[in-house]
């Protein structure tokens, strides 16, 4: 299995407090857009699944609040489609 965000494809990310990567949706190389999340460690320096978030989304932004949970917002749902003028809050799982 190779993980979207090895792959980089219009995927958002950001930076946990304690030092691990979390990147959200994204397209794969078929352009189906995910609801992906996986997270990157980088002690051990690999990617491991971390869930999933409600709405599929790429081109969209991924930011760390404060209590650690994560805020997605806006993007596309489809490619050359639909923006997606809607947000939603996650715990990363791992």
């Amino acid at each position: 299995m190779v993980l979207v965000a090895a792959a980089g494809i219009v995927s958002a990310a950001t930076q946990l407090p304690h030092g691990k990567v979390v990147v959200t949706g994204g397209a794969d190389d078929m352009d189906d857009v995910l609801n992906t999340v996986e997270v990157y460690d980088q002690v051990n320096q690999r990617w491991v699944r971390g869930g999933s978030v409600e709405e599929h989304r790429f081109l969209h932004t991924a930011t760390t609040l404060q209590d650690g949970r994560i805020l997605g917002a806006g993007g596309e749902t489809i490619i050359d489609v639909n923006q997606k003028p809607s947000a939603e809050r996650g715990t990363p799982t791992r």
